[in-house]
């Protein structure tokens, strides 16, 4: 062989090495990635095997609270515990008022007829909320009435709502499981998502939003001063639920009677919008740490000693 041919022979087998030793790289790369996320999905599979239990375990307690009156619910909701699981892990979880919220499914009333209509008052009164918590008119009145259009069954649209998402596809025209399912809707872009979703959810009712003011927090306000906001400014509702007596107002009377709010007069049907116990609450369930961890986010109904679970949510890291 000559002697160009054997430094053409070699360079062909370096290729040939360097092409199966990238090839070998690449597969090893891959196999460590499936192994990981392999090991990933067993540990996500096992923590929620795990915030499932505690789900179970916690059915009992929720029982329990919805059975103590309005003072004695505040003290126990919000409170969160440890369970100590044979593998060394640790599920926390923590009971909240599940009414506390701007429920969605209230834009709706269901008809004799089993189909929904959306009804001005609440419409208004969501978009009074979303002003309240420091959205624009113009932008508030747009997505109240597409939120009313996309939970509604006709296919009537809203002076500035739409019966399309902004993505051009068909709205719902049902009531939702999630708030989530309203992300899409028109004139609703991330930021504005943002604000919003903390406040909302989705409960098994159609009936007005009530709120529970033994259990409401101050930075809730504006789920008060929503009921009349010609009446009831966000800094005299902060000051009112910080008023709140030791033992609670007792009665929705007396929360009327005392404290900054003494003397407002409001229409039967928004006064009955308030309340000093409740029967829904959200339970909230974390296990594992760092980005292993697993948050749950479950809501239960209590009604005649039964807790029935209604819709379950779980999410990575929250």
């Amino acid at each position: 062989m000559k002697t160009s041919e054997r430094g053409t022979a070699l360079l062909s087998v370096l290729l040939i090495v360097a092409v199966m030793a990238a090839i070998a790289a690449t597969a090893l790369d891959r196999l460590s990635l499936s192994t990981r996320l392999a090991g990933n999905a067993g540990v996500a599979m096992q923590g929620r095997q795990w915030l499932v239990m505690a789900e179970q375990l916690a059915q009992a307690r929720l029982v329990d609270a919805a059975s103590l009156t309005g003072a004695q619910q505040a003290q126990v909701l919000g409170v969160e515990r440890s369970i100590e699981l044979p593998d060394g892990q640790t599920v926390t979880a923590r009971i909240e008022d599940g009414s506390n919220c701007f429920n969605v499914n209230s834009l709706v009333r269901q008809r004799r007829d089993g189909t929904l209509r959306a009804t001005a008052r609440r419409v208004f009164q969501f978009r009074d909320f979303l002003q309240l918590i420091g959205l624009p008119e113009s932008r508030a009145q747009q997505l109240a009435d597409a939120a009313g259009d996309a939970l509604d069954s006709n296919d009537n649209p809203r002076p500035l709502g739409s019966e399309r998402m902004a993505d051009g596809s068909l709205v719902p025209n049902r009531a939702v499981a999630s708030p989530d399912e309203l992300a899409g809707i028109e004139g609703m872009d991330v930021a504005t998502w943002e604000i919003v979703r903390p406040w909302l959810c989705a409960l098994p009712s159609h009936e007005a939003n009530s709120v529970n003011v033994e259990t409401l927090r101050p930075e809730q306000a504006a789920l008060l001063a929503m009921l009349a906001p010609e009446q009831i400014s966000l800094s005299a509702a902060r000051a009112q639920i910080a008023s709140r007596p030791r033992a609670g107002f007792g009665s929705v009377v007396d929360f009327w009677n005392t404290g900054p709010l003494s003397g407002v007069d409001l229409p039967r049907q928004r006064s009955q919008q308030v309340t000093v116990e409740t029967g829904t609450f959200r339970l909230i369930t974390r296990v594992g740490e760092g980005d292993s961890e697993l948050q749950q986010v479950s809501l239960f109904t209590v009604e005649n000693g039964v807790a029935q679970l209604h819709a379950r949510r779980w999410a990575e890291a929250l």
